[in-house]
């Protein structure tokens, strides 16, 4: 009887989850893997959460006359 050990559930997860990666959208900014439930589009270019907040995000302030 072959009983698989912790191990080689492991590393069966490990494969899962790399399998999933690969299907998963490359932002156009960075480079990863988008892993979120949702990304945005500019100029046909998926960016991922991250990128949108470090690269794209104004206040308002800044552009206002005071």
């Amino acid at each position: 009887m072959n009983v698989p050990d912790n191990y080689d559930r492991w590393e069966q997860h490990e494969a899962e989850c790399e399998a999933w990666l690969k299907k998963q959208p490359i932002c156009a900014e960075c480079g990863e893997h988008i892993q979120d439930d949702y990304c945005y589009e500019i100029n046909d270019e998926l960016v991922c959460e991250n990128c949108m907040e470090m690269n794209h995000k104004k206040w308002t302030e800044y552009y206002t006359d005071i």
